[in-house]
């Protein structure tokens, strides 16, 4: 359906904020966001922010974490940036990151990076790690702003049909 890229955020946020009550921190957010709607599950989208937010709240060393969320409309894709102060990734975890049940926490059980990428893959998206970003990490999230099954058709509509299932012409 169509979703706020504003009301994805806001819930996102929502759950982060609730996660960083329980570990006894504070978020300082930063966001830049377009005026854009997706069509997506929104809530879908929402937990896979709220993921990468965690993993934000998580490895903080600080108990005031600093969080940036930014987008920008890329043609017919959305392109966010989910940015923390954190102490980024080990270049040796990097590889392993989104694979189901890989943690560097001992108390972590290694679903929620995966997790987050399967929702972006489930909506035709990619998440990727910044290798290269530093201090803290960054992840880049891109997603097409409509479904390219959605786009076919629209893109169908757009001239006319020919062909067994044409009309017939009068």
């Amino acid at each position: 359906e169509q979703t706020p890229l504003a009301a994805v955020a806001a819930e996102a946020r929502r759950q982060a904020e609730i996660r960083a009550t329980a570990l006894g921190r504070t978020i300082v957010w930063t966001t830049d966001l377009p005026d854009a709607t997706l069509v997506a599950d929104g809530k879908l989208l929402a937990v896979a922010l709220a993921e990468l937010f965690r993993n934000s709240l998580e490895f903080s060393r600080n108990d005031a974490v600093a969080i940036r969320l930014t987008a920008v409309v890329a043609g017919p894709r959305l392109e966010l940036a989910i940015v923390d102060d954190g102490p980024g990734v080990p270049p040796a975890d990097a590889p392993h990151i989104f694979d189901p049940f890989y943690s560097s926490r001992s108390d972590g059980c290694g679903m929620g990076l995966a997790l987050a990428q399967e929702i972006c893959i489930e909506h035709n998206g990619q998440l990727a790690l910044d290798r290269d970003y530093g201090p803290g990490a960054r992840f880049t999230l891109s997603l097409p702003r409509f479904p390219s099954h959605l786009m076919s058709r629209l893109n169908e509509s757009d001239g006319p049909r020919t062909g067994p299932e044409a009309p017939p012409s009068r």
